[in-house]
């Protein structure tokens, strides 16, 4: 049975300030009483529960107080629904035109509540039941009998969670152990960056070996030239090997800055107190894709 919260002509004798709340609150009546009637009970509590506020310093708002309880109870919050009757009975005093049916709702209700005693390794841990905030650990919490899931949530840590089933009235006991997050990864072990340090300065040296060896058979080959005695002993093959060093020393040069560019790629995410064992980790750089109404591409971010 839903009550009406709305028949009193003192909710319509409030001043005119008020004038669109009490529209609205007649609206969200008349739309939570529907959705009561269709067993919509989610939807009809979210309707009470803002009926509520809108009443706020009515003498109508305390009567909302059984609505609210009323959908909590058809949805199974048997230990909401008890807190929800309480409040109305306290709100209301000796006005509550039912008092006698609630206080019988009150010792029925108390009889389907089980007691969930919980522990945990994190004082002050959250505890959530069935996907609902109830409390904190350790205390003790009240819940419809059945099936439950009971998890603990803690900052820094991994949520744990167990499955319990009660029947009415029964008392049991959860002990959680919280383990702390992981540290962040760290960055690339040190063996990456110096393998391609390795190769930059590889290729770089045999590159310059190239290099020297044709700039030294240019210089030789300019001299010869120079001598009348000697000038027919320059051949096009003579030219040709020089510019073949040449050309393998320019293909090092490029690939040795491949590699180094590779390197410093590799510095930038590279964490050396891996090497040292050190602690605390430092933060690794990140690559993240970027993108805006001009254009696209990559955001480097963290630290070294």
């Amino acid at each position: 049975m839903v009550a009406i919260a709305l028949a009193a002509p003192s909710v319509l004798a409030q001043p005119a300030p008020f004038a669109s709340e009490r529209a609205e609150a007649r609206e969200r009546l008349h739309v939570a009483q529907e959705l009561f009637e269709r067993a919509n009970f989610d939807g009809a509590l979210a309707e009470f529960q803002r009926l509520y506020d809108l009443l706020q310093g009515s003498p109508q708002q305390a009567r909302v107080l059984y609505n609210i309880a009323q959908c909590q109870e058809q949805l199974g919050r048997y230990d909401e629904a008890l807190v929800g009757y309480r409040r109305y009975l306290d709100a209301m005093g000796d006005g509550a035109p039912n008092r006698d049916e609630v206080q019988g709702l009150l010792r029925a209700l108390e009889g389907f509540l089980a007691v969930i005693h919980v522990e945990s390794s994190v004082p002050g841990a959250e505890v959530w039941i069935d996907e609902r905030r109830v409390g904190t650990a350790p205390g003790d919490v009240r819940v419809p009998g059945g099936r439950h899931v009971v998890q603990l949530r803690a900052p820094g840590h991994l949520p744990a969670q167990q499955e319990v089933q009660l029947a009415g009235r029964a008392t049991r006991t959860l002990r959680f152990t919280l383990e702390r997050v992981p540290p962040p990864q760290r960055g690339l072990t040190p063996a990456y960056f110096w393998v391609a340090t390795g190769a930059t300065a590889l290729t770089a040296a045999v590159g310059a070996g190239f290099g020297v060896a044709a700039l030294v058979a240019d210089r030789d080959a300019e001299a010869r030239l120079a001598d009348p005695a000697r000038m027919f002993t320059v051949t096009e093959a003579t030219r040709s090997e020089t510019r073949t060093r040449a050309n393998v020393a320019d293909a090092l040069y490029g690939t040795a800055l491949a590699f180094g560019v590779g390197a410093a790629v590799l510095f930038a995410f590279t964490d050396f107190r891996r090497a040292s064992g050190s602690a605390p980790p430092r933060t690794a750089l990140h690559v993240a894709p970027w993108s805006d109404g001009r254009g696209a591409g990559l955001v480097l971010g963290g630290s070294l």
